[in-house]
Parts: C-alpha cells; structure tokens; sequence
C-alpha cells in the first residue's frame, strides 16, 4: 500500500508527496464527510487536465490509474493505495486506465 498526498501549491502547480501511514492519524477520529461517490473508469480511459472537486480521500479499490501533475511528476495508483487529494486550484492533473482492468476507486469528501 502506498499513501501519496496531491496538492497545489500557492502558485497552482501540483505536486505529489510519498506519505506515511502517520499522514492518515488525522482520519482515526470520525470525521464528517460531505459525500463519496465510486469512479469506475473502462480500460483506456484518459482524463484531460483537471483540479480536484474538493478535498478527497481517495482510495483504489481495483486496477491501475496512472496520475500526473503539473510537476511532470506521475505515480501508478494500485489496488490498495490512497490518495489525500487537495489540488482544487490551478491545472490539477490527468488521469489515464493502465492495463486491461478497470479502474475503481472510492472517493470521499472531506471538509
């Protein structure tokens, strides 16, 4: 399992950070949600450059989803990973399906 934090930074880039499983402590506590909703996505979907709806945590249920960031940093999301999603501002990123399996995650958003 890998964790990774996307975010943007004050001039709208953004940006991936490898994270430890101590970035998820804040998430021990109940918090409230706003809302969550699944993405499933067909093998060969790509998704143009886009921010993040809000603050997501985003987990990956099944497949592989390759993001990118403005950074030109990309990272391979795999069944098991999570992302704590805060780039809303500026370009955002792209998504794209890797391989021959759908890509389903769970996306919650946090306040």
């Amino acid at each position: 399992m890998n964790i990774y934090r996307q975010y943007s930074d004050s001039e709208g880039q953004s940006h991936f950070e490898k994270v430890t499983p101590e970035a998820l402590e804040p998430f021990r506590q109940w918090i409230d949600a706003k809302a969550f909703k699944f993405n499933i996505f067909p093998p060969g979907t790509f998704i143009d450059w886009h921010p993040s709806e809000g603050k997501l945590l985003i987990a990956t249920i099944s497949g592989k989803l390759k993001i990118t960031v403005t950074d030109g940093t990309s990272v391979i999301c795999e069944k098991g990973d999570i992302r704590i999603v805060t780039d809303t501002v500026g370009k955002g990123h792209t998504a794209e399906v890797i391989g021959e399996e759908p890509s389903v995650g769970l996306l919650i958003n946090i306040k």
